[in-house]
C-alpha cells in the first residue's frame, strides 16, 4: 500500500522533487491544504496543471489565469501546463521522487477514470512513488460548482473513509434478487394540439423508441457493481426487447411474459406526454428456488403478478439469510400490492402511499407518530421510508432517525426508489448506523435523479464521487 505520511527525515543526496497535478479551476482551502500537505514530500513542489482544451468538463478559467494563481503560493516552485487530460507527459518530464494525490485516491480501484494506474507505472519507471495525502478535507471544485444541485452536508460530521469501508464490506456478499422486470420503453415525440374531432392531444413520434431494463433487473444492475455475486429471478423477457442481458448478472428465469412501460415523452422539454402499459405476465413465480447459498435476498414486488401472497408468505417464512422486501404501490394495483403480504423480514423498504395503505391512514394524519404501528402488521428490524423531496426515514430498534433530501433539482425522479432500495438493503444487511445508512441510500437516489429513469446505474465510482459533492 503507497504511504500516507511524509517521511521525517530526507535522507537523499539530491533535492527531492515532489509533483501534483490537476485542473485547480476554482482555487479553495482544499486546494491549498492539499499542496501544502504534498510539499511535506520533499523540497521542491512542481504543478501541473491540464490546459482547458484537454479538460473532462468546461473550466471556468484559462491555463494562463490558473498558472498565475498557483504561482502567487509561496510553497509552490513551478507550474507547468499539460496538454493531455493526464499527467503522463508531466510525470516523464519532471521525474518525480514523489508523485502524490489526495487521500480519496487511495484506493487506486475507485479512481472513475482509471487514469491512476498508468500514472502510477510511469511514476515508479523513472524511480519514483506514488504517495497519498492523509488529509480529512475534501473540498472540490465540483462541490462549488454543483452546489445548486447537491446540497451541504459538510457540517454533519460524515466522511469519505465511512463511503469506502461500506464498498469494502459489501464485496464479497453474495445476493439474490426476485422481481418482475419492467421494460421502460421511452417514445420521443412532439407534442402536436388537440384532435379537431375530440378532446385528445395529439402528439408526432419523432424517432425510434429505445428500451431500458428497470423494476427488480436495474435493482440487480445497482448491486452487481458493489457485490461478488448478483443472481436474477424473474420472468423471461428476451422476445420483448433487443437490450443485452447484463453478463454480470445470473439470470434465472421461470416463465414467458411482458411488462412494458411505453411513455411518449418530448426530448427537448424532457416531459412525459403519456404513458401506455402493455402487460402479458403468463403466470406468478412458484418455482421453490433454492434461498440459503445467499448472504442477502432482495425482494422487489412491483405488483404485477409475479408474486401473490402465498408465495409472498413462503419466501417471508423460508428465506434463512437476510431478508429485505419493497412492495410497490403503483396505479396498476393500488391498494392490492399491500407490504404485509410479506409478515417477515429484517428490512422494509416503502413510501408513504405505501404506509398509508397498511395503516389505514389518511394524508391529513401525522403518519411518523403512527410507524410504530407497523408491527402490528409486519415483523422487522429496519423500516426505511422514502419520503420524496422531504427525504427519508429510518424506524429502527424503536428509534426514528430523519434524513433530508440530497439534490435541488431532478432530471428525472424514476427509479430513484429502486437505486435506494438496493444500497439501503446492503447497509442493513452490514448493520451500518442508521445516519449512515440513511446517507449511502439517500446518495444513490439522489444520483439517480440526474439522468433519465435507468440510462444508467449506480457504481462505487459515482458513489464516492456524489459523497464529495454532499459531504
Amino acid at each position: 500500500m503507497p504511504s500516507s505520511n511524509p517521511p521525517t527525515h530526507l535522507q537523499t543526496t539530491h533535492p527531492t522533487t515532489v509533483l501534483c497535478h490537476g485542473c485547480f479551476d476554482v482555487l479553495h482551502t482544499g486546494h491549498i491544504h492539499h499542496l501544502q500537505q504534498a510539499k511535506k514530500w520533499g523540497d521542491r513542489l512542481v504543478v501541473s496543471i491540464t490546459h482547458e482544451d484537454f479538460a473532462k468538463k468546461p473550466l471556468r478559467f484559462s491555463a494562463a489565469f490558473r498558472k498565475e494563481m498557483l504561482e502567487n503560493l509561496s510553497f509552490v516552485d513551478q507550474v507547468i501546463i499539460t496538454h493531455e487530460r493526464t499527467a503522463l507527459a508531466a510525470i516523464a518530464e519532471i521525474k518525480p521522487d514523489f508523485y502524490v494525490k489526495g487521500k480519496e485516491y487511495a484506493q487506486l480501484e475507485l479512481d472513475r477514470s482509471g487514469d491512476i494506474y498508468p500514472e502510477k507505472a510511469e511514476v515508479e519507471k523513472h524511480g519514483g512513488q506514488l504517495v497519498f495525502t492523509d488529509d480529512e478535507i475534501i473540498f472540490s471544485a465540483t462541490k462549488i460548482k454543483e452546489g445548486e444541485v447537491f446540497v451541504d452536508l459538510s457540517e454533519q460530521g460524515f466522511r469519505l473513509p465511512e463511503i469506502l469501508e461500506f464498498i469494502h464490506a459489501a464485496a464479497p456478499l453474495r445476493v439474490c434478487v426476485i422481481g418482475e422486470t419492467i421494460i421502460d420503453r421511452w417514445t420521443p415525440v412532439s407534442a402536436e394540439g388537440v384532435s379537431s374531432k375530440s378532446t385528445c392531444p395529439t402528439a408526432r413520434v419523432e424517432g425510434s423508441s429505445r428500451d431500458q431494463l428497470g423494476g427488480a433487473y436495474v435493482i440487480a444492475r445497482h448491486l452487481k457493481e458493489f457485490v461478488a455475486q448478483v443472481d436474477l429471478i424473474t420472468h423471461d423477457f428476451r422476445a420483448q426487447t433487443s437490450e443485452p442481458l447484463d453478463p454480470d448478472i445470473v439470470h434465472h428465469f421461470y416463465t414467458t411474459g411482458a411488462l412494458i412501460k411505453e411513455r411518449l415523452y418530448q426530448p427537448q422539454l424532457n416531459t412525459k406526454v403519456f404513458e401506455l402499459k402493455h402487460f402479458s405476465l403468463k403466470e406468478g413465480y412458484n418455482n421453490h428456488f433454492a434461498l440459503e447459498n445467499y448472504d442477502l435476498v432482495i425482494v422487489a414486488d412491483f405488483g404485477h403478478g409475479m408474486l401473490n401472497r402465498d408465495e409472498a408468505a413462503r419466501i417471508s417464512a423460508s428465506t434463512p439469510g437476510y431478508l429485505a422486501v419493497m412492495a410497490q404501490s403503483n396505479s396498476s394495483n393500488l391498494g392490492f400490492n399491500r407490504v404485509d403480504k410479506y409478515p417477515r423480514a429484517q428490512l422494509y423498504c416503502i413510501d408513504t402511499v405505501e404506509l398509508r395503505l397498511c395503516l389505514n391512514l389518511n394524508e391529513q394524519v401525522d403518519f411518523q407518530h403512527h410507524l410504530p404501528n407497523m408491527r402490528r402488521y409486519i415483523q422487522f428490524e429496519r423500516l426505511f421510508t422514502t419520503l420524496g423531496s422531504q427525504g427519508a426515514l429510518l424506524y429502527s430498534a424503536e428509534e426514528l432517525t430523519a434524513f433530508p433530501a440530497l439534490v435541488k433539482h431532478m432530471v428525472d425522479p424514476i427509479g430513484a426508489g429502486d437505486a435506494f432500495f438496493s444500497l439501503a438493503s446492503l447497509c442493513g444487511y452490514l448493520q451500518l448506523p442508521a445516519e449512515r445508512a440513511l446517507l449511502i441510500a439517500s446518495l444513490a437516489g439522489a444520483l439517480n435523479t440526474q439522468w433519465l429513469c435507468n440510462d444508467h446505474h449506480i457504481t462505487p465510482s459515482r458513489l464516492i464521487e456524489a459523497a464529495k459533492k454532499v459531504i
